[in-house]
Order: C-alpha cells, then sequence, then structure tokens
C-alpha cells in the first residue's frame, strides 16, 4: 500500500463544524501509538484541545466512539479493495490477487485499527458499522462467488471459503507485523496464498 493509502500521521486541525472526523484521527493515532486501553474520550478531548465535553456531543460513550473508530475503518478498507479489484481488469485470479494483497498491505500498516474492527464488528446492532461494512462485504462476496461459479477458487461452500480467506491473509499480515517475514517476502507469500485457493 502507498503512503497515500495510509492514515497521515498528524490529526487534521481542528476547526468549527469538523469536531468529530479530528476525533476519529485522533483516535487512531492514540490507537496505533499508545494501544486501545488509551483510546478515550477525555484523551481525544486533551490532545484536540477542547472541554472534556466536547467529545460527548459526537460519541455517547466510548463504545461509541470505538464503533465510529471500526465503522471509518471498514470504510477505508473497502474503498481499497474496491479500486484494487476494479483496476485489476476483469481476469479473476487478477482481481483475486489484488483484493488479497490489498487486505495484507491494510493489516499490516494498520493492525490496531484491524483488531478493533474486527473485536467491535461483532456488533451487528450499530447501524454505522452495517453501513460501513456492507460495499466491502458485498465486494468480497460477490468475488468469491464469481470465483466459485467459474470453477475458479477451491470448495464449493461460500461460507466455509469466505472465513477461510480472510484468516489465511490475517496470518499473513500477523506473521508480517511481528517481522516474522521480510518485508520483501510480503508480495510473494500472498501471491503463495492465493495459489492455495486457486486453480
Amino acid at each position: 500500500m502507498s503512503t497515500s493509502e495510509t492514515r497521515d500521521a498528524s490529526p487534521r486541525p481542528y476547526h468549527h463544524g469538523n469536531l468529530r472526523p479530528t476525533l476519529l484521527d485522533i483516535a487512531e493515532q492514540v490507537l496505533r501509538d499508545d494501544g486501545i486501553e488509551s483510546v478515550t474520550l477525555r484523551e481525544l478531548a486533551r490532545k484536540a484541545g477542547v472541554s472534556h465535553a466536547a467529545p460527548s456531543r459526537h460519541f455517547a460513550d466510548r463504545n461509541a466512539l470505538l464503533i465510529a473508530l471500526a465503522a471509518a475503518g471498514y470504510q477505508r478498507l473497502g474503498e481499497l479493495v474496491i479500486a484494487a479489484v476494479d483496476h485489476a481488469g476483469t481476469d479473476f485470479n487478477a482481481q483475486f490477487r489484488a483484493l488479497a494483497s490489498t487486505f495484507v498491505r491494510f493489516a499490516i500498516d494498520n493492525s490496531a485499527l484491524l483488531d478493533v474492527m474486527f473485536t467491535i464488528g461483532k456488533n451487528r446492532e450499530a447501524e454505522e458499522l452495517r453501513t460501513a461494512t456492507a460495499p466491502l462485504y458485498a465486494a468480497f462476496g460477490a468475488l468469491v462467488d464469481r470465483g466459485l461459479a467459474l470453477g475458479a477458487l477451491r470448495g464449493g461452500d461460500a461460507d466455509r471459503v469466505r472465513p477461510l480467506i480472510i484468516a489465511t491473509m490475517q496470518g499473513v499480515a500477523a506473521f508480517a507485523a511481528a517481522d516474522r517475514i521480510a518485508a520483501t517476502r510480503v508480495d510473494a507469500m500472498v501471491e503463495d496464498a492465493c495459489l492455495l485457493f486457486t486453480m
């Protein structure tokens, strides 16, 4: 993933009308630098230079903040995946590799955020999450269905294949993030992982 696709390390300056996105930018930075325990409304208010009560106008509590943070991550990942698949042309194998590579690069660059996305993403009651995840899930599901219909993906049960693909790619990303795989080998690992699923 290019540097233009990753989140800028410095949050956008706060001015009237954009406190919510500013707080989400700061939350992601705090998550990345200090861990999830440090992501609190009070800490975000301090870093944004606003009153302690100001964030509560946008997030009812810390859980609402984490839901919004996860939703923003899913939206960004969905946009990246859809763009990568579209850019790959019409060949299924090229599209599949593009999706896998994009997911792995996002997971490596945003490992703490991905943990929040997967953990908070289980909250099916949050409309914000359902809206944010819909494009990503639709694109991924459509690609898997197409691969199975073409006979290009191994297996025949989409409900079994989808989580297995994600688990495999997340495993590659986790190894890379832990420096168990050299950065120069990530693309080759993704390629090999794709070959496990394609015919």
